[in-house]
């Protein structure tokens, strides 16, 4: 591609549960879904990874559903190359982003929380060149302070 900068992997709503297909959602492929994404990103080398959230949905229970979390990321674990994730509501139906521990994630506030400017929250990303990503916060919105911005 032509003055390209950087390239981004996206995969996102893969949804994965052990259940019965409703709708459009075939909820049991996308695992395999994942695993093709993850083999041609191995090929095509992105700078970094992102999942934009919803990695799995719908378990009997917790337990259930922290197991097709681990079933993903195990797919997820696979990509040679940074990796980086965005929780999604259905992520965090049945357990908390505490669950998350094994896997670095970064929240994003909505901007429809709280009332007035006094609560608005916005960001900027920056993505370095070694693909590591910063996400400086403004007003309501946390500042990763993990990794310095880019120098």
């Amino acid at each position: 591609m032509k003055n390209e900068i950087i390239t981004i992997g996206v995969i996102t709503d893969t949804h994965y549960s052990n259940i019965e297909t409703a709708w459009s959602r075939y909820y049991r492929d996308s695992i395999l879904k994942i695993r093709e994404a993850i083999k041609a990103f191995n090929v095509m080398m992105p700078s970094f990874f992102i999942h934009l959230g919803d990695s799995v949905d719908n378990g009997k229970t917790p337990e259930i559903e922290l197991g097709y979390l681990k079933a993903v990321e195990a797919e997820y674990e696979k990509f040679n190359g940074i990796r980086h994730y965005v929780i999604g509501n259905h992520d965090v139906a049945s357990f908390s982003k505490e669950q998350f521990n094994s896997i670095p994630y970064f929240t994003f506030r909505a901007v429809v929380e709280g009332h007035g400017l006094e609560n608005n929250a916005y960001s900027l990303i920056h993505v370095c060149e070694d693909g590591s990503v910063n996400v400086e916060g403004f007003g309501k919105q946390k500042t990763d302070r993990s990794n310095p911005f880019c120098t």
